[in-house]
């Protein structure tokens, strides 16, 4: 006697659904609005430049009435448009000054700091190599003057005054850390008595 069995495979497909664009209407800077769409781009692969342009022109509808998205040049013009009417006329030395006065936010983190400071020091200065010595200098000269915990820049300034960006930050980071855990409370230790000789009764 043998016995049969009829085997089934089933396909399943998987549908990634796009990552839907947020309008824009000049609210936040053009320029953050640029990088947040490029990166939706890339997660969405449109590759080319005329269907980054359709879906910009969707998203910035009420800023640029009247430009077209029908080849790869207008993307270009989309954000020359969106430049001239949200952008700044000193728009360069408008970056260079909020790199000079940025500081520490209450509540902000050292990483996000750290962060901050690069990203203006990248659209300051877009031409000048990040990693030259000249521009560590500059980073880890306004990120120890920018640090809210005086504290902390004390230490930063006896104990990494010979470092470089990334070892400042990382010494930094360590000393926050060790901060935070000399503040835990301890538990209590709870010691065990023995009993006097009277407590016997006998």
């Amino acid at each position: 006697m043998s016995a049969t069995c009829n085997c089934f495979s089933y396909t399943y497909s998987y549908v990634r659904q796009p990552e839907p664009v947020r309008p824009y209407a000049g609210a936040t800077s053009y320029k953050a609005y640029h990088e947040y769409f490029e990166h939706i781009c890339q997660c969405n692969a449109w590759t080319t430049g005329t269907e980054c342009a359709r879906h910009l022109l969707v998203a910035a509808s009420e800023a640029v009435r009247g430009l077209k998205a029908e080849k790869n040049s207008d993307l270009n013009k989309i954000w020359e448009a969106l430049a001239c009417r949200f952008g700044y006329v000193d728009e360069h030395d408008r970056v260079m000054r909020r790199f000079d006065v940025r500081k520490q936010q209450e509540g902000e983190s050292l990483a996000v700091f750290k962060q901050g400071l690069r990203a203006l020091y990248r659209e300051a200065w877009p031409k000048t190599d990040i990693r030259s010595p000249e521009a560590d200098s500059l980073l880890r000269r306004k990120f120890v003057d920018g640090i809210l915990d005086v504290e902390l820049q004390k230490y930063l300034r006896l104990h990494a005054a010979s470092d470089d960006f990334a070892a400042t930050v990382s010494k930094a980071r360590h000393f926050v850390d060790a901060s935070e855990l000399s503040r835990v409370p301890k538990k209590p230790t709870l010691r065990a008595t023995s009993p006097s000789v009277s407590a016997y009764q006998f």
